[in-house]
């Protein structure tokens, strides 16, 4: 199925925002009692996206991308770091 992507950058960020998490997932941070957040971060992606998908226009859609990627940014900056 095509999506309406708000721009290539949100589509970017949001990939970003996956493969961050994804990462976490895949880490010793189940191990941390991360699942539970990193679960949560990913529900909240997934409804953001359908949002996007509805309202690709939405002005707030940037500022919620950026929430998001912060809440991921602090947990890849202190449980990611692996590699």
């Amino acid at each position: 199925m095509i999506h309406n992507e708000p721009s290539i950058g949100g589509a970017e960020a949001l990939d970003k925002l996956h493969g961050n998490l994804d990462k976490l997932a895949d880490r010793e941070s189940r191990q941390l009692g991360l699942r539970g957040t990193v679960d949560n971060l990913l529900a909240r992606m997934a409804d953001l996206e359908s949002y996007i998908v509805e309202h690709p226009d939405d002005p707030e859609v940037e500022s919620a991308i950026r929430a998001l990627g912060a809440e991921v940014d602090r947990l890849t900056q202190r449980y990611g770091k692996s590699h």
